[in-house]
């Protein structure tokens, strides 16, 4: 085997990302909002529907193209969906949702089920060495998707078993888990976790556009497919639309504004230096945007220094 050395470069390849979140919390409409922010044409977006035509219920939206999905959601059958979307050359594919091919009639633990049924002198072990090559194909063909892909996941709440004062376990909530097999979030460049409100925040973010809570629109997807397209310092050259990054940056602005108004532990030489940041991009909005989005990454950057030293300090408190 030869190998090679080479410099490390950001490769424009297509998008794989995740929304995770409990029924209602607006996966499929953030999805279709990423798709089209990404796609442009709603007629470029093609959806994978396996919650029972709920995917439709937002063709108000636009003329997106749906492909209904149904039972068995094997690995295979997921392929062959994924296949028959490609055929018809689409920008982005959603997939809505992968947890069936996990944890739904024909997924992986009912296949797991009808093995132990089907052979009763089986071991757990044998089981798993057939299922987990087919699980490892449909997860490999996400990774080697080649257009967008955007996946939707059910999450359901996680606990641990943890000791009270009194010395009886009792069951602490840690956040919410995805309906997939463990480990399934590493595959993508960034994981959306979905809350109740419909809001967001990046679990986990590649990108590292994404650090603050937000409500996913097309600007979302719009700055996804810059970064994906450019390197972030070049994000000042995407349009200045109505729907594009500059009302996004906008409103991050203003979120970290407001961070900094309610932080009561800055000295009046820190707000200053803060206020004098907002105002030169205030006053540059429209004539140096490539100062704007420096200035944007720097306060960004100061704000996530904060934050750690605050949860330290905690940490050390508790």
């Amino acid at each position: 085997m030869s190998f090679e050395l080479r410099k490390a470069e950001r490769r424009n390849s297509p998008l794989k990302i995740a929304l995770c979140g409990p029924s209602g919390s607006g996966k499929t409409y953030s999805a279709l909002l990423l798709a089209k922010g990404i796609a442009k044409n709603w007629e470029d977006i093609i959806l994978i529907d396996t919650e029972n035509g709920s995917g439709e219920d937002y063709s108000d939206l636009g003329p997106y193209q749906v492909i209904p999905f149904r039972p068995p959601f094997s690995p295979e059958q997921y392929a062959l969906a994924l296949d028959y979307a490609l055929s018809h050359k689409p920008a982005v594919v959603v997939i809505d949702s992968v947890t069936h091919e996990w944890d739904g009639e024909g997924g992986i633990l009912s296949l797991k089920d009808e093995m132990g049924k089907n052979n009763r002198g089986q071991n757990e072990f044998a089981a798993w060495g057939k299922l987990t090559p087919l699980h490892t194909g449909f997860i490999n063909k996400l990774i080697g998707y080649p257009v967008h892909l955007i996946v939707t996941c059910r999450s359901k709440s996680d606990y641990v078993l943890e000791l009270n004062s009194k010395g009886k376990h009792v069951p602490r909530k840690v956040g919410t888990k995805a309906i997939q097999r463990e480990g399934f979030e590493f595959e993508f460049k960034v994981v959306f976790q979905m809350s109740a409100d419909h809001t967001a925040f990046a679990d986990k973010d590649r990108t590292q556009l994404f650090k603050n809570e937000l409500t996913i629109t097309e600007a979302t997807g719009e700055t996804l497919l810059a970064w994906n397209q450019q390197a972030v310092a070049d994000l000042k050259l995407v349009s200045d639309n109505e729907n594009g990054f500059w009302p996004s940056m906008n409103d991050s602005l203003t979120i970290m504004k407001k961070q900094i108004k309610e932080n009561g532990s800055l000295t009046t030489e820190t707000r200053k230096r803060f206020k004098a940041l907002f105002d030169e991009a205030i006053g540059l909005w429209s004539k140096d945007k490539e100062r704007v989005a420096e200035i944007y990454h720097e306060i960004s950057s100061e704000i996530d220094s904060m934050n750690e030293i605050e949860r330290e300090v905690d940490r050390v408190g508790d």
